[in-house]
């Protein structure tokens, strides 16, 4: 079965664009994960002027909130 990817990313990016909006805060980082012929591939997008070590810090303050731990 072909999974709906197109509506997916459409429902998300809209939900996530209010969510964002409500918090004054803008995308950094964008995870996504492969369907279909393209199961398990990762690909994660980042503005072009985002330093990588500036990108492995969202990271890990992501992995925190993620796992229950404190946060600002």
């Amino acid at each position: 079965m072909t999974v709906p990817h197109d509506r997916i990313t459409l429902e998300r990016l809209a939900r996530w664009r209010r969510i964002l909006d409500k918090a004054r805060a803008t995308p950094v980082l964008l995870l996504g994960i492969g369907h279909d012929e393209h199961t398990g591939e990762v690909h994660v997008l980042v503005p072009e002027d985002q330093d990588e070590l500036m990108i492995i810090g969202f990271l890990q303050l992501a992995l925190k909130q993620l796992m229950g731990g404190p946060h600002p």
